[in-house]
């Protein structure tokens, strides 16, 4: 029998059907599970076609007849094609990018890979590739500086008027395992925050994760959207010299579209998804 798993995300229940052979993406959802919200039902099932083309799942209007969605009923079918994932050619953390970028398609929010301070009323977004320091930046400036903490790894961009509003995202904080010795000060000690036996959890086949909840770290949270005020992009150096470099707009542009899961386009009434490359 499969395993239904809810997710919690922008106020939206996402309902993921898992096959019992799956074990490594069971694993993965189950630190992710929350109950809330407004009812979004994402099936996972195995399909020989497959539309996946590592490491992200393409999503096509017209030639995938068994990825539709439904406004009446809010129901994604989502194929996916598990031996591409068993043999670990995909990420499972690009997997759930698709699953929340799925979950706001019928709700003109923009998902973005990034981490959300914010401060006087303001956000501040901080981008950058996985491994680059997100997270730990954000928990420094929280820690030490006083900002308030928004959001980690996922967040939501929406227009309002003529301010861009950006939503906090799931409440897990997942630190590298190579980094907590880093910050361990910021961290609960003991350990707390485990998820399942084995804390470490090897969530894109790579390097391993340790869990914690928003609530066991001591940081106060900004649980509502707040204009974005700047963006941060930080990079791995390839060398120790560091420095700050001010974008152009055509470059925030670039970062912005290449931190995203995926670009959603829907006509009027078309009632499906398309992602456009």
């Amino acid at each position: 029998m499969n395993d239904h798993i809810y997710l919690h995300f922008w106020s939206k229940k996402i309902s993921i059907s898992i096959d019992d052979k799956c074990d490594e993406i069971r694993k993965y959802l189950l630190q992710l599970k929350h109950i809330s919200g407004i009812p979004v039902r994402v099936q996972i099932s195995p399909y020989p076609n497959p539309i996946l083309e590592p490491p992200i799942l393409r999503v096509f209007a017209s030639d995938a007849p068994k990825l539709e969605f439904f406004e009446h009923t809010q129901t994604l079918n989502l194929a996916v094609n598990w031996q591409i994932i068993e043999n670990k050619v995909s990420s499972l953390s690009n997997i759930i990018g698709q699953l929340i970028s799925l979950a706001c398609v019928n709700s003109y929010e923009f998902p973005l890979h990034s981490s959300v301070v914010a401060s006087d009323g303001k956000a501040y977004l901080i981008l950058g590739a996985s491994g680059a320091g997100k997270t730990n930046l954000s928990l420094a400036l929280c820690k030490k500086k006083g900002f308030l903490w928004l959001a980690n790894d996922w967040s939501a961009l929406r227009l309002d008027r003529n301010s861009v509003m950006v939503s906090q995202g799931y409440d897990l904080i997942n630190f590298r395992t190579a980094s907590i010795n880093q910050i361990a000060d910021c961290l609960p000690v003991p350990v707390i925050g485990q998820i399942q036996d084995n804390n470490d959890v090897n969530m894109d086949f790579s390097r391993k994760s340790r869990f914690y909840h928003s609530d066991e770290i001591e940081i106060q949270k900004a649980d509502l959207p707040l204009p974005v005020s700047r963006i941060y992009f930080v990079q791995i150096a390839q060398n120790e010299e560091k420095k700050i470099t001010q974008l152009t707009p055509n470059e925030i542009i670039e970062k912005l579209k290449s931190h995203s899961s995926i670009v959603v386009s829907a006509a009027p009434g078309a009632g499906k998804t398309t992602r456009i490359p």
